[in-house]
C-alpha cells in the first residue's frame, strides 16, 4: 500500500540535505521505474519551485511535509523537552527526526536509530543525523516494525546490569 509519505519524507530529505536525488529518492511501497522516475520530478519541481533548499526546516516541513512527519517532529521535540529517549523506527520517522534537530539540535541526544530500512535516503539520513541503526534486516515494512523488534533488546539491555551477578557472586555459586 502505497500512501506518498516516502515522497513527502524525500522532498524534505533532498531540501535540507541537497544530496543527489538518486540517493535520496527510493520506490517507498514499490514503485515502478516510470513512477520512480515521476516521483524524482515532483520532488525536484517542487523542492525548486518554493526554493526549499534555501529554508527554515519548518518552512520545508510546510510546503512538502505531510501532516503525519510534523507530528512526528512535535513527538521528536517534546520528548527531548521532557528529556525521554524516542527511537527512529524507518526512513519516515528519520526524517522527521532529522527536521526535529534542525529545529532543535539538542533531540539528537534523546534519538536511538533502531533499523536501516531499504529505502534509499535512509543512509542519507542516518549520515545526516550521525547515527547507526543497530539492526539491519533489509526491511521495507513501513513505520513501527523496527521498533516492536528492537524495543525488547533495549529493555533488556537496560536490565542486564540490574540483574547481572558480579564475578565474586557467580564463584561463590561454585563454591
Amino acid at each position: 500500500m502505497g500512501i506518498a509519505n516516502t515522497t513527502t519524507s524525500s522532498a524534505i530529505l533532498y531540501a535540507l540535505t541537497k544530496q543527489d536525488i538518486e540517493k535520496v529518492v527510493g520506490c517507498g511501497a514499490g514503485l515502478s521505474d516510470e513512477g520512480l522516475k515521476k516521483k524524482k520530478n515532483v520532488i525536484k519541481t517542487s523542492v525548486e519551485k518554493y526554493d526549499l533548499f534555501n529554508e527554515k526546516p519548518l518552512e520545508v516541513l510546510r510546503c512538502v511535509g505531510g501532516l503525519d512527519i510534523a507530528c512526528m517532529v512535535g513527538l521528536y521535540l517534546g520528548a527531548a523537552l521532557e528529556r525521554k529517549p524516542m527511537l527512529i523506527d524507518g526512513f519516515i520517522s528519520a526524517v522527521a527526526a532529522l527536521v526535529a534537530t534542525k529545529i532543535e539540535p539538542k533531540v539528537k541526544d534523546y534519538l536511538i536509530a533502531t533499523h536501516m530500512s531499504e529505502e534509499p535516503g535512509m543512509k542519507v539520513v542516518m549520515d545526516a543525523l550521525k547515527l547507526k541503526p543497530f539492526l539491519d534486516m533489509q526491511m521495507r515494512l513501513g513505520e513501527g516494525t523496527g521498533a516492536v523488534l528492537a524495543y525488547p533488546i533495549l529493555r533488556a539491555a537496560m536490565n542486564i546490569p540490574k540483574v547481572m551477578k558480579t564475578k565474586d557472586e557467580v564463584y561463590n555459586l561454585f563454591q
